[in-house]
């Protein structure tokens, strides 16, 4: 009898994956990873693991017969999909109709666990699609199976992460940087590869049915601080300054209609303009899986010297 159990990984190739892969190896975890496009980006994992680690499939909710039949050959089922460009339509076909359709799945087959990667700060009151749209992803999957798991990360930080690269991005050629609500809005930003760990550690944890894990990095910040820290890590001076959130919704509406992505979407506008971005205290967090968060500056410092005027070559 095989000592090891299976995985299948929706979303795999995204931020969080590539972590939670390095560390599924480690406890002797097969993973099969489902992607829409198997045979461009996910096959660069594959050189990183041994034979028989990882294998593709590919993942169309049109044609689910390849993914059904991995569910029926699995222990573990972990969706990280998701998205924060999105019109309504594609935010609840993300975030909810596929956690529906593969928690439906998971009961069918007797699934031992099913981990579910949504967001802090989800909720079905909200104004935001991307906020509604996770919590009705949590609520239908929490709905059609028991052994299902909530994993809540704030802020996700990461050598590829959106977040930091934008705005040391946008600091090498504008002397003004624009932040909305940088007085106000906090956030709690921690590293991918702490979602990651967490995730194992909720797999392993016996009894956490149901269970909601809220995650939050080391430190909380405002927006503007967080620019701010950026600023420092890549050494350059800049003038950051508030944007008026009408100005924000303005830039976004424009953009909509322009073939690419705005500084802020309306949606995220909406949700600078709610609650905070940081752990509640109403759920289990990092210390109920045993985790201490990594230092999230520390950890920039290693990945946003590239933004430096002198990159690797700058004085330490």
């Amino acid at each position: 009898m095989n000592s090891y159990k299976n995985a299948i990984i929706f979303g795999g190739t995204g931020l969080v994956g590539k972590y939670l892969l390095s560390h599924l190896r480690k406890k002797n975890i097969r993973c099969i990873v489902a992607s829409r496009n198997p045979f461009s980006k996910a096959y660069t994992l594959k050189t990183q693991t041994q034979p028989g680690f990882l294998e593709f499939i590919k993942f169309d909710l049109d044609h689910l017969d390849e993914v059904k039949k991995a569910i029926s050959n699995s222990h573990i089922v972990i969706n990280l999909i998701g998205t924060l460009h999105a019109n309504k339509k594609k935010f609840f076909r993300t975030h909810a109709d596929i956690p529906e359709i593969l928690s439906k799945l998971c009961k069918e087959n007797n699934v031992e666990k099913f981990i579910l990667c949504s967001a802090l700060g989800a909720d079905k009151n909200s104004k935001s699609f991307y906020k509604i749209s996770k919590a009705e992803g949590e609520e239908r999957a929490l709905s059609n199976f028991e052994n299902t798991v909530i994993i809540r990360p704030s802020v996700l930080e990461a050598t590829e992460s959106m977040l930091s690269n934008l705005y040391a991005t946008i600091a090498s050629f504008s002397p003004i940087i624009p932040v909305p609500k940088m007085n106000t809005y906090k956030i709690q930003p921690l590293m991918a590869d702490d979602c990651a760990k967490a995730i194992v550690s909720a797999i392993k944890t016996k009894d956490n049915s149901k269970a909601i894990y809220e995650l939050g990095g080391n430190k909380i910040y405002t927006f503007g601080e967080y620019v701010n820290l950026i600023l420092k890590i890549i050494r350059k001076k800049r003038i950051v300054m508030d944007m008026p959130m009408s100005l924000a919704k303005l830039q976004s509406s424009i953009f909509s209609i322009l073939p690419f992505k705005p500084l802020i979407s309306r949606d995220q506008c909406i949700i600078l303009e709610e609650k905070d971005n940081v752990v509640s205290g109403k759920h289990l967090s990092f210390q109920d899986l045993n985790i201490k968060p990594t230092d999230v500056e520390k950890e920039m410092e290693r990945f946003l010297w590239r933004h430096r005027a002198s990159g690797e070559f700058s004085k330490a």
